[in-house]
This record gives C-alpha cells, structure tokens and sequence, in this order.
C-alpha cells in the first residue's frame, strides 16, 4: 500500500456469559485510502476484553477498558503509542464496578471516564502529564429501573462524554432511559456525585451510544431496546430531546440490539448500526431543526455490527462486526452518505471497537 489509513481495533478476548471471545487484545489494521482495502491485522497488544478504546488528545497514549465481570478484576489501562503504531502498557487502574463497555478522555488530556454495564456507573479518573491513569477521582451511581424486566431492571451505563470546557461529563444510561450530565470537580475539590441535569429519553428505549456535533450544539443517541435513535440539542448544563425517528423497525416484544451511533466528519450524515439486522442505517441531517430523514442502510459486510466509524477524510468506513469476527470496509459517497462495499473483509476475532490514529 502507498496511502494508508490507520486503525486500532478492540475485541473481545474472555466470554461473557453465552458470548464467545476469540480475540487476543488490541490489533493494528492499515487501510489503502485509494481502494479502501484492508491490510493483514496485527496484534498490537495482549489485553484482556477491550470492548472500547480511546486516544490522549495529544495522540500518543491509548486506554482501554478491560470489559469483565468484578472477579476477573475489571480495569481501564493505558498503552504508549510510538510513531509506527507499537503498544506498550503504562498503566491500569482497578474499576470499581463491573464490565466496563466504554471510555472517553477530556479535550485538556486531564480527565478520562469509563461507563460500567453491569453495576451501572460511571467513574472519573485523573491523567498525569505521561497520560498515565492516577486513581479514581469520583464514582457517579445513577439509580432507578425501565419499563423493560429483561434489561431494564436497574442502572446500566454505557457511554460517557466530556464537554469542550471539560467541565462537564454525560454519561447515557440505557437501564433508566437518562442522559445524565455530571459536573467535573476542579482540581484539588471534592466532587458532586449527583448529576446537575437530566434528559428523559422515551421509556423503554434504552439509550446506548451517543454522537455530538463538534460545536457541541447537537447530539444523537441510538436507543438499543426500541431501534430509534433520539436527537438532542443543548439545554442549559444538560440536553433537552428534539424528538425521536426509527433506525429499523422492532417487532413488539422484540429487545432491539441497536449498536454504534457516529457522525460523518461533514456532519452531513449519521450512521447507526444495527446488530439483529447486520445492517447500517443511514440518516441526513438538517442542523436547523434539528432533525434527521433517514436514507437508506447498507448491509454491514459481517454478523452483528458492534462498531462503525468513518475515516477523519470521509471517504471510507469500516464496521467491526462481532459475532462472525470481520472487520469490513466500504466507500463513502460525499453526497448522498450512502456505504458502498469495497469487498475487502479481514478476520479479527470478537471485533467490536474501531478507532483511527495518525503516525507522528
């Protein structure tokens, strides 16, 4: 390959219940950016179950949560990153809860957050000047249930967001159907464990992931058990809901299994994935009112698509898909947003996390 895109891929390495895991850790894939073929994946680090992963604003440290149950030692970890995309383990802080499915780090590289499935929680952890992890700064424990006894029984935090004042963090709760959105402690304070706002998102949806626009005015969250995504615009110090459209349609009494919600670098277009379909579901936006039209899906090139992301130049997009460990990839039309398969497909074992770096 002359051009070349550049990934990490996260993957399941212990099973979870009746879910298999036959990945090793953290690979390395490359894509060409003039076909959008994938190269041969490379295992870049041994980890154990990194369901999510994410970068230091500065580029050159990566975390990952450690997704396992409270007696297998659940964690979040931190990797140097060298310039030829080699891993090697700084750090690893202990969570204080249960399958950690996801993460996130604040613009200033002061703040990293993980959001806890299976005990419902999200906790803050401070980052030092080498990007590595210090111990837990706050732990927030949403309380509450939804109407669905199947999943909905308590608390079930899975994403987490910083804000660009890095004052603020939201955490999506698809136990309660809530955004609830957290203040920051300033250094040297004692936090505030209860959230300082709350969006309600239709009983029952299940809020999994979200996607916010880069002025921070705008933001989507795919809601996993009734297929529909929700928009949200900025309310105060938390969200306020727009409304609500149909991702696929879910039979009743079906739970939905909804997946990644991202948007195009253009903010033209956002992508959600749908596992039961293995399909990607395909919206335009309209930033006035706010609101989306959904145009179409595509299939997702594999079984369950986990993941979804689309390159920082727009043009290409993979989906991570899980329970048949391919990663595939597809073209993207800048005009209509439409996915396109480039027919290129590697195997990855339990792929379920995409996240692109750049060489420094």
């Amino acid at each position: 390959m002359t051009g070349e895109l550049h990934f990490f891929v996260g993957t399941y390495s212990r099973p979870l219940g009746d879910m298999a895991a036959h990945g090793e850790g953290i690979y390395r894939v490359d894509v060409d950016d003039a076909t959008g073929a994938i190269g041969a994946p490379t295992l870049a680090a041994e980890c154990a179950s990194p369901s999510y992963i994410a970068l230091h604003p500065n580029g050159r440290v990566l975390y990952a949560v450690n997704e396992v149950f409270a007696d297998a030692d659940p964690a979040v970890e931190s990797f140097s990153l060298d310039g030829e995309g080699a891993l090697t383990p700084q750090s690893r802080q202990p969570i204080p809860g249960e399958l950690p499915c996801h993460l996130a780090t604040d613009p200033t590289g002061r703040w990293l957050a993980t959001a806890q499935y299976w005990s419902g929680d999200f906790a803050l952890f401070p980052i030092s000047a080498d990007g590595s992890i210090d111990p837990i700064a706050a732990h927030f424990s949403p309380t509450g249930s939804g109407p669905n006894p199947r999943r909905q029984e308590g608390p079930h935090g899975h994403y987490v967001y910083f804000n660009d004042a890095s004052d603020r963090l939201d955490g999506v709760d698809l136990g309660i159907d809530r955004v609830l959105s957290y203040r920051v402690p300033p250094p040297g304070s004692q936090p505030v464990t209860a959230p300082i706002a709350e969006c309600v998102i239709p009983a029952g949806a299940g809020p999994r992931h979200m996607a916010v626009t880069r002025d921070g005015a705008m933001a989507v969250v795919v809601n996993e058990l009734d297929e529909t995504v929700a928009i949200l615009s900025r309310d105060g110090a938390g969200w306020g809901l727009v409304g609500t459209i149909e991702a696929f349609a879910c039979p009743a009494g079906t739970d939905g299994s909804l997946a990644a919600i991202r948007f195009s670098p253009d903010e033209r277009n956002v992508y959600a994935t749908g596992r039961r379909q293995s399909r990607v579901a395909v919206f335009s936006v309209d930033r006035e009112g706010p609101g989306l039209t959904r145009t179409g899906d595509a299939d997702a090139g594999g079984i369950a698509p986990r993941d979804f992301v689309v390159s920082s130049d727009g043009r290409w997009a993979l989906t991570a898909n899980q329970d048949n460990s391919q990663v595939a990839s597809f073209a993207r039309d800048p005009k209509s947003g439409a996915l396109i398969p480039t027919g290129s497909v590697v195997e990855i074992g339990s792929a379920c996390a995409l996240l692109q770096w750049q060489r420094q």
